[in-house]
């Protein structure tokens, strides 16, 4: 991460170095600012990080997606059941209003860190990460192999070179040639498996960092919204891994000795290509929803007006109370704002 200005200063065009990174509000604050967060009873909580701590992690482990990729300036408050989905008010209306399973984000990611999923990624990030370096591995084996296998065919060669003409010495050179161009060829194909292996490793790497940093210091919306990210993110690199594997191939030469080098050719080199043996079995299935399938509440009844009362706390309500019919029709909120249906006012159907 690197020098970051002080965000609320830089709101009103003053420049000051930050001290400190919020974990909730996802800004840095300078000092000046650090002491009114940790003053404001609505930010007593939050968590604050040192700039210092965080600077050589990546942009993705200290930042969320709280908004929403289709309209991008409202928050994402639900979670479809149905659709292993993330949501914000317009979707749950345009995309979501048949289903019976839509949820407050706040209910689907409370406890998540508690849950078995940090323990289920982080097996399988060590799994990709164990496969990885047994690949690499694997090709560091095989190039040591083809340096041996080299040296004995060369030693072949020699030994054939005593029994030659001129026209042996031009074939030896053809032979060479050959050689050289077929050992190029396996180690660009090796190296190049192992970039493929290595990018892999890196950005696995990168996930653990994430969900490391999601398990000490992200609240639980943030946290679950970093595990869906980190799951969508192990996802892609098991298919990568996946499809890697199974172009990975052990590559071995043999020498040919040609018996009649009357034929100016004292043999060939061939490549003996024999599948990998290593196999990635993944752990944990990323396809898996982070919140169980839960039974819909029984539908509800809603007069022609109607308000919303007699909940734990009064400035929010379970999406589900209202009903879907409702939302179907078209809800008009008397005050102009959707936000005033979860603080008690009235509304008509």
């Amino acid at each position: 991460m690197s020098e970051q200005k002080c965000d609320p200063c830089s709101r009103d065009e003053v420049e000051t170095c930050a001290t400190t990174w919020c974990t909730d509000c996802e800004e840095a604050l300078c000092a000046d600012c650090t002491r009114a967060h940790r003053r404001n009873k609505l930010s007593l909580s939050h968590v604050l990080l040192d700039t210092a701590e965080i600077s050589s992690l990546p942009e993705s482990t200290i930042t969320t997606q709280t908004f929403c990729d289709i309209h991008c300036d409202i928050l994402l408050e639900f979670y479809c059941q149905s659709h292993s989905k993330t949501c914000c008010r317009s979707c749950m209306v345009e995309a979501h209003r048949n289903c019976d399973n839509v949820i407050p984000l706040s209910e689907a990611s409370k406890n998540i860190k508690s849950s078995p999923i940090i323990e289920e990624l982080s097996a399988e990030i060590e799994n990709i990460i164990s496969t990885v370096d047994k690949l690499l591995q694997n090709g560091n084996g095989n190039l040591k192999e083809i340096e041996n296998q080299e040296r004995e065919i060369l030693d072949s060669l020699s030994k054939a070179k005593k029994q030659a003409t001129d026209t042996f010495d031009k074939a030896e050179k053809s032979l060479r040639n050959g050689l050289a161009k077929e050992k190029k060829v396996i180690e660009e194909k090796v190296k190049a498996q192992d970039a493929t292996m290595l990018q892999i490793k890196k950005s696995t790497e990168v996930s653990d960092q994430e969900l490391k940093f999601v398990e000490r210091y992200a609240s639980d919306v943030q946290g679950y919204l970093q595990l869906r990210k980190v799951k969508q993110d192990l996802r892609t690199k098991a298919d990568e891994l996946d499809t890697s594997i199974s172009k990975i191939t052990k590559m071995s030469m043999k020498y040919d000795n040609a018996t009649d080098w009357c034929v100016n050719s004292l043999g060939s080199v061939s490549v003996e290509v024999i599948p990998c043996p290593i196999v990635y079995n993944p752990v944990y299935q990323t396809s898996k929803p982070e919140v169980p399938m839960s039974a819909p509440p029984p539908p509800a009844r809603m007069t022609k007006e109607q308000t919303i009362l007699d909940h734990s706390d009064e400035n929010t309500v379970n999406v589900l109370e209202i009903p879907v019919a409702s939302i179907r029709k078209g809800l008009r909120i008397k005050s102009g704002q959707f936000a005033d249906v979860w603080k008690g006012k009235k509304f008509e159907v």
